[in-house]
């Protein structure tokens, strides 16, 4: 009676701390795991467009093709490289979307609005995450709920953008 009782209050909080542990563990190998297939995707990328520019890809494919790798790395819904022409217009030399009906075409132009997420991420020079999309703003139209838009230079001049789209609100955070 009195020790197997005594032994249940001693093993008890043991089996406890043990099982917590195990959880704890379980969630850490997950995150390093998921951490993993992220870097491994990435370098995959990395590699597919280091091959294309060493193999002398046209620029319209070296274009298409960073869009995609960008848009799935990203998990977007679209991605799109624009070339600066002038400070105030861009044009697509690079597209791609999940879905036909929610893609710019290469070649479409757009002005760089002053109040734009384009200009404001060519200002700062550094990439610019909008959470929620003006539904009238270019990207808006097509159903996107939030962006991010990096900017791209070329000796040290800005050259153009990497942007990227997504159906759903808030989708891109910091360590996109």
């Amino acid at each position: 009676g009195a020790e197997g009782t005594a032994t249940l209050v001693i093993a008890a909080p043991a089996f406890i701390v043990l099982g917590i542990a195990i959880v704890v563990g379980k969630r850490f190998l997950f995150r390093v795991r998921r951490r993993a297939e992220r870097l491994a995707a990435e370098q995959g990328a990395l590699r597919r467009v280091a091959t294309a520019v060493v193999s002398g890809e046209p620029a319209d494919r070296f274009y298409q093709l960073v869009a995609v790798e960008a848009g799935q790395l990203l998990a977007a819904g679209a991605a799109g490289i624009l070339r600066l022409d002038a400070p105030e217009q861009a044009t697509i030399v690079g597209s791609w979307a999940q879905t036909n009906n929610r893609q710019y075409r290469v070649g479409n132009t757009f002005p760089v609005a002053r109040d734009s997420e384009l200009a404001r991420a060519l200002a700062a020079a550094r990439p610019v995450r909008v959470a929620q999309v003006d539904v009238a703003s270019s990207v808006g139209k097509l159903g996107y709920g939030s962006s991010l838009v990096a900017p791209i230079q070329v000796a040290g001049r800005p050259w153009g953008f990497l942007a990227a789209a997504s159906v759903k609100t808030g989708v891109f955070g910091a360590e996109h």
